[in-house]
């Protein structure tokens, strides 16, 4: 085996090393949810510094994408946990990169609706057979 070959195994190894690190503590904060033991630390939050965020801390994971904003202006701080939110949108957008074809296209947009916010995702992945739609948000 080559060296080159040894590094890139040992970069694949770290690289899942830390998704499945990633796994387990979202299970384990899915648990506390669930336990009643999660406080929530709302706060106030400008969602266009939460969306940068994200996709800055994706942004290797993300070289292969066009990634498409559309948040509009102006917008009002939204009230929320930061940190979980942080997390739901980078499962969400780790599974756009999981699943999506050679067209590597991600769209994210906030959307107002009366007094609420709404963050959408788009990607042109495989999506969700039609037969799975109903258990996508139950436990495991």
């Amino acid at each position: 085996m080559t060296h080159e070959q040894k590094a890139l195994l040992l970069e694949t190894a770290y690289t899942q090393s830390l998704r499945l690190q990633q796994l387990v503590g979202d299970l384990l904060d899915m648990a506390r949810v669930q336990a009643g033991a999660l406080a929530l630390r709302l706060q106030l939050v400008d969602i266009k510094d939460l969306i940068s965020t994200v996709l800055g801390r994706m942004k290797d994971s993300l070289k292969q994408f066009q990634v498409h904003v559309d948040i509009p202006s102006p917008l009002p701080e939204l009230f929320l946990d930061f940190v979980l939110i942080m997390k739901v949108c980078t499962n969400i957008i780790d599974n756009a990169i999981t699943y999506s074809p050679i067209t590597k296209e991600l769209t994210l947009a906030v959307v107002i609706k009366d007094s609420f916010a709404e963050i959408h995702f788009s990607d042109r992945g495989i999506g969700i057979p039609p037969c799975d739609l109903k258990r996508v948000f139950d436990a495991f």
